[in-house]
């Protein structure tokens, strides 16, 4: 397997303060970023999140949630800036590094996306939506046959989700692979039983 190591992650933003003023400061903001995400005020939104990524405020797995609103927001580097945070927050975890596909996937980051999981180093576990996420972000960037077989491969491992079949059913005509529409149909009865039985565990 030609997949490199893991390398320390070295994060490009300054060092964090340490005296208590900006630990007050910090806590203030993110006291003042909620009121503005309960209140959807997009300026608000976003200037408290400038601060709160300049002074480095210790939030750790807050950070992927800000770097998530400040992408919806349109602040496309700021996010970048916040997910840095998030994983310098969890360094070595190949979990919080894989949640880097949420945020590229949001703002449309397809080829950086297929780049970052071609790259995935060699001795980190597969996440369980590597799959997807890898023949996902394959078909959108034209490369038809690893999308087939990464999209085919997470109807195997993630069965009950049916993002992979739709994604499948984008790439694919259905009617000209009768081998895989003989799969899908089984995954939808299968599918189609766990929710029937989850409605029937709720409802006991």
């Amino acid at each position: 397997d030609e997949r490199p190591k893991p390398r320390a992650y070295v994060s490009d933003l300054p060092a964090p303060a340490h005296s208590d003023r900006d630990t007050v400061a910090g806590l203030r903001l993110v006291d003042k970023f909620q009121s503005a995400l309960r209140q959807d005020d997009r300026a608000a939104i976003v200037d408290a999140a400038r601060q709160l990524v300049a002074l480095r405020v210790p939030v750790a797995g807050q950070w992927l949630t800000l770097s998530l609103v400040a992408a919806r927001n349109g602040e496309v580097g700021l996010a970048r800036q916040a997910f840095e945070l998030y994983a310098e927050s969890f360094p070595g975890s190949p979990g919080a590094a894989f949640r880097k596909v949420d945020l590229l996937a949001q703002i449309g980051s397809w080829q950086e996306i297929l780049t970052m999981l071609r790259e995935w180093p060699a001795d980190w576990p597969l996440p369980p939506g590597y799959a997807y996420s890898r023949g996902t972000a394959a078909m959108y960037c034209g490369e038809s046959k690893e999308a087939r077989r990464y999209l085919e491969e997470a109807t195997l491992v993630l069965p009950q989700s049916g993002a992979a079949w739709l994604s499948l059913g984008l790439l694919l005509d259905f009617a000209d692979h009768p081998d895989l529409a003989v799969l899908a149909r089984e995954q939808e009865r299968e599918l189609r039983a766990f929710l029937a039985g989850d409605r029937e565990a709720g409802a006991a």
